[in-house]
């Protein structure tokens, strides 16, 4: 499976009144292994009967070492040096090996050419793309409900639990992938790309979480470099980010604008899953996309949020935290 080409222009679908997602012309938080295959961060649907909402809430350099960590407890850890990841390679968030970026609070990986390469140092993990010519080692998780986050990488708030399908979106697995969650988390110097989940130390510029753009336009028009679909022939789009729930840290920036809380219908989105950024709102007036409505969220999420509602079209369902 191989990962788009990163240059191109990042797209997520949002399908009609749901959120269901997939890749336009894009690469996704990581793209998989070695099989021919491209990779998104969640299964495209076919259709949008019956779809709805689901909003999930709660509250430097590469150089191989050997060390004494056992790999597999490893594989997925933070790291800012070598000696962090025993017999791994540390990608700090200063790297440039991943296309010129590089992943939030450092990641313990490997190169890998196949999943077999992975397996070997964890069950289950794969061989993916994450940019750049070479792929690496991704930790596996579990999407949904679960009691310990660590199950969701480790518990960390800048690796997010995707759900990465192959080119005719057939899941091939739920894996962790980088997710910055913001300028801030990423470092002096550094800002976060909320297209790929990496940082780098490109200044973004463009419209913010929420406003509309054109998903089919050769650059994008998002300073999140990210363009959702609202429709399912991507006619129009707004501004969004890839993030993950129920961090401990604010994400979608951590200004207050936005929220990490979309996710697909058909998937359950729990406590450390990968999903999109929504505008938040009192009031329909205050979503800058003018085809979204401002949706009530849960009392709790309310409180949480300091907000009434997130911008979107009007939809029904509210996954619990």
């Amino acid at each position: 499976m191989h990962a788009m080409d990163r240059a191109r222009r990042k797209c997520v679908g949002v399908l009609a009144l749901g959120a269901a997602l997939s890749g336009c012309s894009a690469p996704p938080a990581a793209g998989a292994g070695t099989g021919g295959a491209s990779a998104n961060e969640q299964p495209a649907a076919s259709s949008t009967s019956g779809a709805s909402v689901a909003i999930a809430f709660t509250g430097a350099s590469e150089i191989s070492s050997s060390g004494g960590i056992d790999a597999s407890e490893a594989l997925g850890r933070a790291c800012t040096a070598q000696s962090d990841c025993g017999l791994l390679t540390c990608l700090a968030a200063t790297s440039t090996k991943l296309a010129g970026e590089g992943p939030e609070g450092g990641l313990c990986t490997e190169k890998c050419a196949t999943d077999a390469d992975c397996d070997a140092i964890l069950a289950g993990s794969k061989c993916v793309s994450l940019g750049g010519p070479s792929n690496y080692c991704a930790r596996p998780c579990a999407r949904g409900a679960t009691k310990s986050k660590r199950a969701k990488c480790l518990n960390r708030d800048d690796v997010a639990c995707a759900r990465v399908v192959d080119s005719v979106a057939t899941v091939a697995a739920d894996l962790c992938v980088p997710a910055c969650a913001s300028d801030a988390g990423c470092g002096s110097g550094l800002h976060c790309d909320y297209g790929t989940g990496l940082c780098t130390t490109h200044v973004p510029t463009g419209r913010p979480f929420g406003a509309p753009c054109d998903p089919l336009a050769v650059h994008s028009q998002c300073a999140s470099n990210l363009c959702g679909c609202v429709d399912a022939q991507c006619s129009t789009g707004f501004c969004t980010g890839r993030c993950e729930i129920g961090t401990a840290n604010p994400g979608c920036g951590g200004d207050g604008r936005a929220v990490c809380a979309l996710v697909s219908s058909h998937e359950s989105g729990g406590r450390g899953d990968s999903a999109l950024c929504e505008q938040l709102c009192d009031s329909d007036g205050d979503c800058d996309n003018p085809s979204f409505v401002c949706n009530a969220l849960p009392a709790a999420e309310q409180q949480s949020s300091g907000r009434k509602g997130v911008c979107f079209t009007a939809f029904a369902k509210a996954h619990p935290s």
